[in-house]
């Protein structure tokens, strides 16, 4: 609650309370290609109102689209947890609806962005930032439904977006001070997480620089409180992220290294999608979803899909 009261404008002068988990899956869509998805957050306020959560650490296209998609989603879905509409209203259904807010915390910096290529579809957000760049200072984006003419907006339906990197150029998050607002606390653990070791924690606590909100966020964070399955779970995401990571690592720089011995350009192009079918390969392996190896390869989905079978 502390940090969507944090990043949630709305939420600064009137600061939700409560917050109790929602479903994380959305259904299939019928007689469309498109499976279930799952969200990494999702929770309904004392006011009904829906909060999204999500966190995305490598950008792939279209992932604005498909934050709004998510959102839009959730919207529409009230409809169909309406339990308490009676016959009688039913036709006014519609003024049961309750706001959405859909938060992104992403690690880069759009200004910074080159572009993906990807065959039949373009990068919408480069396309954006070319002609709207973000203003130095800016680290957060906040998109609503505003009418171009009269500047009247409909706000239901919010995107809130944080840049880690840019909230850390702008920012003097570590080491943090007592001067530093709740924002810029969690700002701080989000991007310097390694650095918050429980000796650090307990001595930024007693001298009276960590608040005890984020302090209370450490103590809920302990692994040692965490049921098992959850202590599983998480450590075998950290294995399959260690392994990843190295892989690709591993991968792009035997793929440069075989091109480079080459001394062809065709030789380089061919020795890279060799590396990327086989890190491809890889990420399917350990679980990664389609659009996950699409952003991190440049493969496309027919590709991707075809080294499945």
């Amino acid at each position: 609650m502390s940090i969507i009261n944090s990043l949630v404008p709305d939420f600064q002068e009137n600061p939700i309370v409560s917050l109790k988990s929602a479903f994380l899956d959305m259904p299939a869509i019928e007689k469309c290609d498109i499976g279930a998805f799952s969200m990494d957050y999702h929770a309904i306020n004392e006011r009904n109102e829906r909060l999204l959560l999500e966190c995305q650490v490598f950008r792939h296209i279209k992932f604005d689209e498909r934050a709004l998609f998510y959102a839009s989603r959730v919207y529409s879905n009230q409809f169909a947890s309406m339990k308490n509409v009676k016959d009688s209203d039913s036709e006014c259904w519609y003024e049961k609806l309750n706001r959405v807010y859909a938060i992104q915390i992403l690690d880069y910096d759009s200004n910074r962005i080159r572009g993906i290529h990807r065959p039949n579809c373009d990068d919408e957000l480069l396309k954006r930032v070319s002609k709207n760049p973000m203003q130095d200072g800016v680290f957060l984006k906040h998109y609503a439904m505003t009418d171009r003419f009269s500047g009247q907006e409909i706000d239901y339906l919010q995107m809130i977006q944080l840049e880690l990197p840019r909230a850390e150029r702008f920012l003097s998050l570590f080491p943090p001070t007592a001067d530093l607002t709740i924002m810029q606390w969690w700002l701080s653990i989000l991007k310097h997480a390694k650095e918050f070791t429980e000796e650090y924690v307990e001595k930024m606590h007693k001298e009276g620089i960590m608040p005890d909100i984020v302090y209370e966020g450490f103590r809920r964070m302990k692994y040692a409180k965490w049921n098992p399955g959850l202590q599983n779970e998480y450590m075998n995401s950290v294995e399959m992220r260690r392994i990843y990571d190295t892989q690709i690592t591993m991968d792009l720089n035997e793929a440069d290294e075989r091109a480079r011995a080459e001394g062809k350009a065709e030789g380089k192009a061919e020795g890279i999608a060799i590396e990327k079918r086989e890190t491809a390969l890889n990420a399917i392996g350990m679980g990664l979803t389609t659009e996950q190896i699409a952003g991190l390869t440049g493969l496309t989905v027919d590709e991707i899909n075809s080294l499945k079978h």
